[in-house]
């Protein structure tokens, strides 16, 4: 399929959105010659580190904002822990956070439903022995970070609070590294027995879908336990009752009326939702909501313990599931640091198989996102490539696609086959030219070359729009050799979703991607207004 797709260079910018690894700003492909104030498109910038005194947060007022009439809601894990004043500076200081809390900043009665929460910065504020000329030293945090399964990006910053201002440069103060954890084992639930009685106990709470989009029906499971000595008898009802944010009846709640078996000392059973006040399922709302299992919840059995039957977890809508990063880093050598700002001297290489191109890569080619052009009817990729990498010239420069998965077919294609020599069916290369190269600066590179590259949609189809790809930038030096970026993967119905998510510069774009992709992907894709806000302005 992939090679049925026509790929050309636009020879203008007429980009009509962005959606980037992360969603990038955007601007708009238009024929109006009105001129139109110009503004980046800043998200809060909430930074939270981690201190003697709690957890500092600090954010970013928008320009569309006053700090004379604005204030804020502050949420510590989804839940709200203070509201600022009208007057109040954008910072505030938690006395009991932690390293492991999440917080998100919004404005004063927002949703928090389209805002993303930030994890705590940790710090080492207590080295104070200075630093000699050519000195290396090394320093950890004086607190940890509890590791969640997926992707994740690690940045260190010395002198984060300026406490130097002398110091030539800044520039090189922060160095980041992408790392994967991932998923823990299913374990058997834990928990302590006690004596004297039966004692009902949940150690868990599950729900049917591991992606999640508003809208979408889910159903919930219990895990119970009795952790007694003494048998519960059967013939009474064990049930439980699901509430979502803590609400109870007549909020929609679900739950299980059906068990009356009985519970063993030490057995553990599951219990489904089987009804509900509105069915037997919950139907997924925008936003971080928790989900609360509570056993005997009609207190029909009198236990050693009744506080320990509610167990409550947190979920997320809209949920893409785990998400890993392709290629992550490498973690430094700390014991082995004289070459480490100079990557040019040892280019990563990749292994290969015998009888492959050797792969090198170089952060100074690069997959800067992703576009979605309504005007096109395709999707496009953005990057970006130095004009020298690894001290030679760059003389070419393109992209490698390849289609990894359509509908349920897996075609095979591995990381090391997304060369420009691979030999392989569902693998694509394609030369850059002049027209495609663009003005606009859409990374953190001021002297980089960045160009556009469109695939357009053939059959507009739910098993196109959910076909899995992968994209990596290529650049051929001066000597003949390849150098290429790390791989991303996308489908085109996720950068539609991401740029849906109030992205796009124009309601017609907006508009496009639900009508002609989210909606017929998913008819139960929640269909939003589009927001104004960002292209209004006084003069």
């Amino acid at each position: 399929m992939l090679k049925k797709l026509t790929a050309f260079l636009t020879a203008a910018v007429m980009v009509t959105s962005v959606a980037s690894i992360p969603v990038l700003t955007s601007y708009a492909d238009t024929n109006s010659t009105t001129e139109k104030r110009v503004m980046e498109k800043l998200d809060r910038g909430t930074v939270a580190v981690k201190t003697n005194d709690g957890v500092y947060l600090s954010w970013r007022l928008l320009g569309t904002e006053s700090l004379t009439n604005q204030a804020f809601d502050i949420y510590r894990d989804s839940e709200k822990i203070y509201t600022t004043g009208e007057h109040d500076a954008t910072c505030y200081t938690d006395s009991k956070g932690t390293a492991d809390n999440k917080y998100t900043v919004v404005p004063k009665g927002e949703a928090i439903d389209k805002t993303e929460a930030v994890d705590v910065w940790t710090t080492n504020t207590t080295y104070k022995g200075g630093l000699k000329a050519g000195e290396t030293i090394k320093l950890s945090p004086t607190s940890t970070w509890t590791a969640t399964a997926g992707g994740h990006t690690i940045e260190a910053t010395v002198d984060y609070r300026n406490k130097l201002p002398n110091e030539l440069s800044k520039d090189n103060n922060t160095r980041s590294k992408s790392f994967n954890v991932q998923e823990a084992p299913d374990r058997e639930p834990t928990y302590t027995p006690v004596t004297g009685r039966y004692d009902i106990q949940v150690l868990d709470v599950t729900w049917d879908k591991e992606i999640i989009n508003v809208g979408d029906a889910l159903t919930f499971t219990a895990t119970i336990v009795n952790a007694g000595d003494t048998a519960i008898p059967a013939g009474q009802k064990l049930g439980v009752q699901f509430q979502i944010d803590g609400n109870p009846y007549p909020s929609p709640i679900t739950w299980n009326d059906q068990y009356f078996d009985g519970l063993q000392p030490g057995q553990v059973i599951k219990l489904t939702a089987t009804g509900g006040n509105s069915g037997s399922s919950w139907a997924a709302t925008t936003g971080s909501h928790t989900v609360t299992a509570w056993a005997d919840d009609s207190n029909v059995f009198g236990e050693m313990n009744e506080t320990n039957n509610k167990y409550t977890k947190t979920i997320t809508v809209p949920y893409g599931g785990v998400q890993y990063i392709e290629n992550p880093d490498k973690p430094d050598d700390l014991d082995n640091t004289g070459e480490i700002e100079q990557p040019t001297e040892k280019p990563t290489e990749t292994p290969t198989e015998p009888g492959t191109e050797t792969v090198v890569t170089s952060k100074d080619v690069n997959v800067v996102g992703y576009q979605i052009s309504s005007t096109l009817k395709g999707s496009r990729v953005v990057a970006s490539v130095e004009p020298t990498v690894n001290g030679k010239n760059v003389v070419k420069h393109g992209l490698v696609y390849a289609l990894t998965k359509l509908g349920d077919k897996d075609t095979g294609v591995k990381n090391i086959d997304m060369t420009v020599l691979a030999d392989n069916y569902y693998v694509a290369s394609f030369e850059s030219t002049n027209n495609g190269n663009v003005d606009k600066v859409f990374g953190s590179s001021k002297t980089a070359q960045y160009y556009v590259m469109t695939t357009l949609f053939e059959n507009q189809t739910v098993q196109e729009y959910t076909a899995k790809y992968k994209v990596r930038a290529y650049a051929v030096l001066s000597d003949g050799s390849y150098v290429y970026s790390d791989i991303y993967s996308y489908s085109v119905y996720n950068v539609a979703s991401a740029l849906y998510d109030g992205k796009m510069p124009t309601n017609a774009g907006h508009t496009y991607l639900y009508d002609s992709i989210l909606k017929l992907v998913n008819p139960s894709y929640k269909q939003v207004d589009y927001d104004w806000s960002d292209i209004v302005t006084s003069l």
